[in-house]
């Protein structure tokens, strides 16, 4: 039921099973050189989940995961924190010498209750932990921790036995401590780029005092507030519609405003987004057609400072002013549409999906008097066809999928905004890496997939496991080599 994942866990009273667990390990392999500029070219994440949906009683509804997972990579690097696109600069290492294998952990513990106080309107709470650890295990290495709190709060209101509406608040709070540090003995000088967007920025030395003092382990720390809507309207017995809308704003920055050190940057960031679903069940058919959409808005702002000494011989930083480096726009907009062959979702045989995926970035970026703009569309095309098969007591999945991709645009225009006396400070650029990125996104490829899947009907419980396999292959590339494949083993147990 998509109510259950939505954001808001009064919705958790749809739940109608008195008990809904799913307990399961995975092992997943990656394995191939058409991958993002700072991907690992091979890589397996293996770990274990578990997650149930209980009702208590008629009022109560409760909701827990626990879930936990190692991982490995080859010939990984180009970033200094773990997800580049959510940070609004980066530290990018100039050569691929740098490059080696990472480890990373992860822990996440959730839970939420909903409370049905009258017999139209319910409450609900969730809390959502994890904590990710990290490490590139060659020089320059990057150790990173990360701390992330997600804690929604909701109601939801009956407007009548067809419709109700809902409302939730969602913090968010992501710490993420870095530090770069050097375990060998090799008297050799390490550049990164302090990239402030599409890989332009200014060359630092590794260890040198400042924004890559090595001997600190500093953190970027991000907190949102999200408001959501959502309106559900069962028509009839057969039409039903799910809305949301979302919004959050946020802020952050890069260093320790508790301490005397330098706070190097400060963000905002502005999150729009939408979600409906539609389901129209006939006769022998279910029809399901989804429709949903992001927009993010993100600035940075490079903090001016200089260093004083007070009367008592004290040395201070004191600020005097911002310069915008970053003005970075994402767009996501999703279509999938399901036919289901069946009169339920119980027996239903055969099932089709068509998906669509449009995605555009948008990245300006600054350093008086220099810019640099650039502009990425792509487009992601996917069917597939899915066949259940049941034999006694046990049943069988087959889905088969295929899709294309493709884009435009990325070449960057780099400017002046105005003429000035003296050419100051030019930026340094790393483009070899900027077209490793583009050529990643707007590449021509071809994917295909293929899923198994078997269930074993117990006496209390189903008994499941699931290979995925995937392989991409992309026409013409320049930058980056044209494959990668994916597969994916899961075995679990529901009730």
């Amino acid at each position: 039921m998509p109510e259950l994942k939505s954001e808001n866990p009064s919705l958790l009273q749809y739940l109608k099973d008195s008990v809904t667990f799913d307990a399961n390990i995975f092992y997943n392999y990656q394995k191939g050189d058409f991958v993002n500029y700072y991907q690992a070219n091979e890589r397996f994440k293996t770990g274990a989940q578990t997650h149930s949906y209980i009702r208590l009683n008629d009022k109560v509804a409760v909701y827990g995961l626990a879930s936990y997972y190692y991982g490995r990579g080859k010939n990984s690097g180009g970033t200094s924190f773990l997800y580049p696109y959510r940070i609004p600069f980066n530290f990018t290492p100039t050569v691929d010498s740098t490059k080696g294998d990472n480890r990373i952990e992860q822990y996440r513990l959730a839970g939420a209750i909903s409370y049905k106080i009258a017999d139209r309107f319910s409450i609900g709470a969730k809390i959502n932990y994890q904590t990710i650890n990290y490490a590139k295990l060659r020089d320059m290495r990057n150790i990173n921790d990360i701390l992330q709190l997600n804690f929604y709060s909701g109601i939801n209101y009956d407007l009548s036995d067809n419709q109700s509406i809902g409302i939730n608040y969602h913090y968010n709070r992501y710490i993420e401590n870095m530090k770069i540090d050097k375990y060998g003995k090799s008297e050799n000088n390490y550049f990164a780029l302090l990239n402030k967007g599409a890989f332009m920025g200014f060359l630092y030395v590794y260890g040198d005092n400042g924004i890559l003092d090595a001997r600190f382990k500093r953190p970027w720390i991000e907190i949102i507030h999200n408001l959501g809507f959502q309106y559900v309207n069962h028509f009839n017995e057969i039409t039903k519609l799910i809305s949301s809308l979302s919004y959050g704003t946020g802020k952050g920055h890069y260093g320790n405003d508790e301490d005397p050190s330098v706070v190097y940057m400060r963000h905002t960031k502005t999150i729009y987004g939408i979600y409906n679903q539609l389901n129209i069940r006939g006769s022998n058919t279910i029809h399901i057609i989804k429709t949903g959409g992001f927009y993010h808005t993100t600035i940075n702002n490079e903090q001016l400072y200089r260093e004083v000494t007070t009367e008592q011989g004290n040395s201070i930083t004191e600020y005097y002013g911002a310069s915008q480096s970053l003005n970075r726009k994402r767009t996501i907009a999703e279509l999938n549409y399901s036919l289901l062959f069946g009169k339920d979702y119980a027996s239903t045989n055969w099932q089709i999906d068509v998906n669509y995926t449009y995605n555009q970035l948008n990245r300006k970026v600054s350093s008086f008097p220099y810019y640099r703009k650039q502009n990425i569309k792509w487009h992601n095309y996917n069917v597939s066809i899915s066949k259940f098969i049941s034999h006694n007591t046990t049943n069988f999945l087959i889905k088969y999928s295929v899709g294309f991709g493709l884009g435009n645009g990325g070449e960057p225009v780099d400017g002046i905004y105005m003429a000035v006396s003296g050419e100051g400070s030019k930026p340094d650029y790393l483009n070899d890496l900027l077209y490793k990125e583009r050529e990643y996104f707007i590449a021509k490829r071809l994917l295909t997939g293929l899923t198994f899947k078997t269930y074993k009907i117990l006496k209390r419980n189903n008994l499941y496991v699931k290979l995925d396999l995937g392989y991409t292959y992309a026409f013409n590339t320049e930058y980056l080599k044209n494959s990668v494949f994916v597969c994916k083993l899961s075995s679990g147990l529901v009730f």
